[in-house]
């Protein structure tokens, strides 16, 4: 398979940094001062960093980014503020699919951003037939033109049911890796800076953002391919060469029991065979806005097993107690676990 750079990918790192701060003002909220003093800042750090922004601006005919530069002079008068979170918020918005679109140069864009909050999952069907199921606590944007399928994972996990369409490749993000399929199902996660894929079904090819530090920006190598039936992380501390030659051998065999665990979350459950009460206690804490502690380190490696709906924490309490003389302790803001012996 070519190993293609997507036209985002050939910006500069300023670019891609004004794109970002592009991003922030097309969100459902306008920016708070402390943002706008640190957009303030970026612009303040080089000519370089003025000149990414005029350059969108000159491609918006000097008007959304020109009140843009009068928000954050150091003296704003209240007037600018008010127009800021009136016409500007709109204005933010509509330049977002302008920048996307001369990016994407004689292309029908479509871009959405869908998120989670904790405890809350949503399915999602995307305009080219694909089904998004995105878990707890997680954001994605969605970025579909006439020649490819790009969804950038900026928190949590995901899973993917990919319509086939051969013309146009579909690329997930994350950190600092890519992942591409022409139609398959598997599931991405975004934790601490690591790429976590679990296939289920078909081909995945991953890729790793490689620096073009001459040029200020930056492209993916492809690694290697990742069957059904297996999982692959990608860690943000290994080097391209070492990511590279012990590709294979990274690659891990799941069998049907932990694909199916792995996956359990799709329709709203948690499985877990034969796993410690600490793994299952972080698991379940990802669904909880007042989390479980254990505090008797006795009970750490209780081996759990079961299947649990999403957020039905009492179902899973109550089995502690009953069936493994754990004793759970109610406080404000957080469950504490011991030994009940």
């Amino acid at each position: 398979m070519e190993n293609k750079v997507s036209y985002i990918n050939q910006c500069s790192q300023i670019e891609n940094e004004a794109l970002d701060w592009l991003i922030l003002l097309d969100g459902d909220e306008e920016p708070t001062e402390q943002q706008l003093s640190e957009l303030k800042q970026w612009l303040a750090q080089s000519e370089t960093h003025r000149q990414a922004l005029r350059g969108f601006n000159d491609f918006w005919n000097d008007q959304a980014l020109t009140e843009l530069f009068v928000q954050v002079q150091p003296k704003t008068s209240k007037k600018t503020r008010y127009f800021f979170g009136g016409v500007m918020a709109t204005a933010a918005s509509i330049m977002f699919v302008a920048v996307v679109a001369w990016l994407f140069p004689d292309k029908n864009i479509h871009t959405e951003t869908f998120a989670t909050l904790v405890g809350e999952q949503k399915r999602i069907e995307l305009t080219d037939g694909s089904v998004l199921h995105l878990d707890t606590n997680s954001r994605i944007r969605v970025l579909f033109n006439d020649e490819q399928r790009d969804l950038f994972l900026q928190q949590g996990q995901a899973y993917f049911d990919v319509a086939k369409d051969k013309q146009r490749p579909f690329r997930v993000y994350a950190g600092n890796g890519r992942v591409e399929a022409i139609g398959t199902e598997f599931s991405v996660e975004l934790a601490e800076g690591a790429l976590k894929l679990l296939v289920t079904e078909g081909v995945v090819a991953v890729a790793k953002s490689l620096s073009l530090d001459d040029e200020k920006r930056f492209e993916y190598v492809t690694l290697g391919a990742v069957n059904a039936g297996n999982r692959y992380n990608l860690l943000e501390s290994l080097k391209l060469a070492d990511l590279k030659h012990n590709f294979n051998q990274r690659i891990e065999a799941v069998n049907e029991a932990e694909l199916a665990e792995g996956s359990a979350w799709v329709s709203g459950a948690l499985v877990f065979d034969n796993e410690p009460l600490s793994l299952v206690v972080e698991k379940i804490n990802k669904y909880s806005t007042k989390p479980l502690l254990i505090k008797d380190p006795n009970i750490a490696n209780l081996k759990i097993g079961g299947r649990f709906n999403v957020g039905d924490l009492d179902a899973f309490l109550n089995l502690l107690e009953a069936g493994f003389s754990v004793k759970v302790e109610q406080f404000s803001n957080e469950y504490v676990l011991t030994s009940a012996n």
